[in-house]
């Protein structure tokens, strides 16, 4: 579900997929400053139940 800011109050959407985290990862500089966010994620659309597989990653600089 997605909630949207609606005026004075919330729009809640259902959404056709759901998200599975399966793995969290951060890697650190050697000054012990996070340099890298990733996960491991599967993607599963609702109606037709086909997964998919993905790594999300993110830097820090």
């Amino acid at each position: 579900m997605v909630f949207l800011n609606s005026g004075n109050g919330y729009l809640v959407q259902d959404l056709p997929f759901t998200v599975t985290l399966k793995k969290f990862y951060v890697d650190y500089y050697s000054n012990g400053m996070p340099k890298l966010f990733a996960s491991d994620i599967i993607v599963t659309d609702k109606a037709s139940g086909k997964t998919t597989e993905a790594r999300s990653r993110s830097t820090i600089r």
